[in-house]
């Protein structure tokens, strides 16, 4: 049963070209589509409805971004992601749950829905700036909120998994935030940039939150440590659970290990947040170099796949973090290991794309290093 009712997708998604025959698999593609059209004007509906039909249409969400990323289509998944982040973060001010916590609505939208599109946020911040500056803040202080509850102890993986992803959240709004501050004082002195043309409203692409805001109020500095000391407080936790799923096979050890890969790409993006030099990232190296030993380590499990099969999984895993590394750091040996693991067998994760990432990669690497001997350094100038 779909959202809105019985739907033979669940059927034709079944058939597989390692499965039957290439007429029958043509069919089954037909039909997908065909059903996929009717999920998209059955969400419009449920959309124009208003708010009385929201949890469904925050599914929906979820299921259409899941095929767009799926078949490669970045735009319409970021637009149709960017959707249902807004619809959740206005059903939140409408309901006041910004100054309460989730589970007291609970019984209109799940929390399990609400972190769903919570993890949707998280990759959206990670690749694109697409919201207001009002939008970050008030996320930012709510999860700010949700925080303030976080045990003394992480007694599963999950526990610790939701945790530490409102932790991301709030750190990668925190760098939107003070990009869109540092972006919007750089426009009142230089004025404002019309676009060239009208590309932004097929694909917004403002700025990347890892880039680097060129004028940083003195408040957000204050809340730059205590971020970090919140990290503190999440890394304690999670290293007694960690300690004692090293060395399984355990899905669950693979589950902890991309987590604390991620984990560790958030807050070194995060120390970086307002130098321009890349020789910041210098002081990191032994954190580089420990979160692509974690990639290497689940890399082979992750793209277990049969021949022919495109590896896809719903939440960012190891690209954002290898891409992180690929791009951020300046020895040459750790760049390009982490440049080769993107070069494997492609795979999607959510919004990102290895053979996309690899590519991006590679041409910040040549750019950089264009007309530089072995030995020499990279620029230390962001730019």
């Amino acid at each position: 049963m779909s959202v809105y009712g019985a739907n033979p997708l669940n059927t034709c998604l079944l058939v597989t070209p390692e499965s039957t025959n290439h007429e029958l698999y043509l069919i089954a593609y037909r039909c997908s589509l065909k059903q996929y059209n009717n999920a998209i004007r059955s969400m419009k509906i449920v959309l124009a409805d208003g708010e009385s039909n929201i949890r469904s249409a925050l599914i929906a969400c979820l299921l259409i971004f899941c095929f767009e990323t799926y078949f490669g289509n970045q735009a319409a998944a970021v637009r149709n992601a960017q959707a249902g982040i807004l619809l959740l973060h206005r059903w939140q001010s409408k309901e006041g749950a910004f100054k309460k916590l989730p589970s007291n609505s609970s019984h209109v939208i799940e929390d399990e829905l609400i972190q769903a599109i919570g993890r949707l946020d998280l990759q959206i911040l990670i690749l694109l700036d697409l919201q207001t500056l009002q939008f970050y803040q008030d996320t930012k202080d709510y999860l700010k909120t949700l925080l303030q509850k976080m045990p003394g102890s992480f007694k599963t993986l999950r526990e610790a998994k939701s945790w530490c992803e409102l932790i991301m959240r709030r750190n990668y709004h925190f760098r939107a935030e003070s990009s869109s501050i540092g972006k919007a004082q750089e426009e009142e002195v230089q004025g404002a940039a019309a676009p060239e043309d009208d590309t932004l409203e097929v694909f917004p692409m403002r700025t990347n939150v890892l880039i680097v805001p060129q004028n940083v109020p003195m408040a957000l500095l204050s809340e730059y440590h205590a971020y970090f000391l919140q990290w503190n407080r999440w890394s304690i936790k999670f290293r007694l659970l960690f300690t004692s799923l090293q060395g399984s096979k355990h899905k669950d050890w693979i589950g902890a290990t991309l987590l604390l890969k991620q984990a560790k790409m958030s807050c070194l993006s995060l120390a970086g947040a307002f130098s321009t030099l890349e020789i910041y990232y210098d002081n990191f190296l032994f954190e580089f170099q420990e979160i692509l030993r974690l990639a290497i380590s689940v890399h082979k499990d992750l793209l277990l796949i049969r021949s022919g099969s495109l590896r896809y999984n719903f939440d960012g895993g190891i690209i954002p973090p290898l891409f992180f590394v690929a791009t951020k750091c300046r020895d040459r040996t750790v760049r390009r290991q982490a440049i080769l693991l993107l070069a494997l067998p492609p795979w999607r994760e959510g919004v990102f794309d290895s053979a996309c990432v690899y590519k991006m990669a590679v041409c910040i690497m040549n750019v950089e290093e264009e007309g530089i001997l072995e030995g020499d350094i990279v620029s230390g100038y962001r730019g």
